[in-house]
């Protein structure tokens, strides 16, 4: 993932606390991105996150689909478009929660609606809308120049944090 450029954080009701969440949660994510050797790596590694809104719980991201993330007709490969969703509302579970504790799937739903093709920006918003004490619940959306690519629901089961 990329940190190059600070996002925009809109609809702060408490710029200090959520200034503290956000600077928390990007140097867990700094930490695992840099040292994961995963194939997440591959994929986030031109994820840019773009705004941070604590008022309605949402975190857009974007990326410019490369070639070595494509499928045989050089579009994003399904996939891909999965693994987008399950890491992108799985930040925005951590920079909402206020825990910034690893979270598991419970389950994870995409649908398809258009192709992506190489070359096209793709902006991928995640809202986590329900965060409870033990299950947090997002939607995702990804969007593309010719409207939305896929979208996602993906419900999370918070683990404890180790003492």
């Amino acid at each position: 993932m990329k940190f190059d450029k600070e996002p925009k954080i809109i609809n702060s009701n408490n710029e200090k606390e959520d200034r503290l969440k956000y600077d928390a949660t990007v140097s867990t994510l700094k930490m695992w991105f840099e040292s994961s050797e995963q194939f997440e790596k591959i994929i986030m590694k031109s994820v840019q996150l773009v705004t941070v809104d604590f008022t309605k719980k949402t975190i857009t991201c974007s990326m410019v689909v490369e070639q070595e993330l494509s499928n045989i007709m050089s579009s994003l490969h399904g996939g891909v478009i999965a693994t987008l969703v399950d890491i992108i509302s799985s930040m925005a579970i951590m920079m909402f929660s206020g825990k910034g504790t690893p979270s598991v799937s419970v389950d994870l739903v995409i649908n398809y609606a258009n192709a992506a093709t190489v070359g096209q920006t793709l902006y991928i918003e995640s809202c986590a809308y329900k965060i409870g004490r033990n299950l947090a619940f997002t939607d995702t959306i990804i969007k593309g120049d010719k409207g939305i690519i896929a979208k996602g629901s993906h419900n999370k089961f918070i683990l404890e944090p180790k003492i």
